[in-house]
């Protein structure tokens, strides 16, 4: 495992898995997503898999997000979900633009389409 940031480095695996979906990615891939050596990279994707935070498909060899990160999502959805708060005025914007309406999250430098 990796030194003192551990948490860093897993982070930005898993933002990096993340970012790779619905297609999932190779290691070599995900090193480079995550800015990790490749070996780092594979010590912390088989890691992670251990805990079934990420999956790898046994035929392509690509990682992608695993089913542990689906039930601790919907554990802190319960705490940060807005969409019930934004889904009124997004509606309202819509229909009152007659165009698309949008409620985004931003997430570093980029935004992530929530509604």
């Amino acid at each position: 495992m990796p030194g003192p940031n551990v948490v860093a480095r897993v982070g930005a695996m898993l933002r990096a898995v993340a970012t790779a979906e619905p297609d999932g990615a190779s290691t070599t891939e995900l090193g480079k997503l995550s800015g990790l050596a490749r070996p780092t990279a594979h010590r912390l994707l088989t890691a992670l898999a251990d805990e079934h935070l990420v999956s790898r498909d046994p035929k392509t060899g690509r990682w992608s997000l695993g089913p542990e990160l689906y039930l601790l999502g919907v554990g802190a959805a319960q705490h940060h979900d807005v969409t019930d708060q934004a889904r009124a005025v997004v509606t309202r914007l819509a229909r009152e633009s007659g165009e698309s309406a949008f409620f985004s999250a931003r997430r570093g430098d980029q935004t992530v389409c929530v509604l």
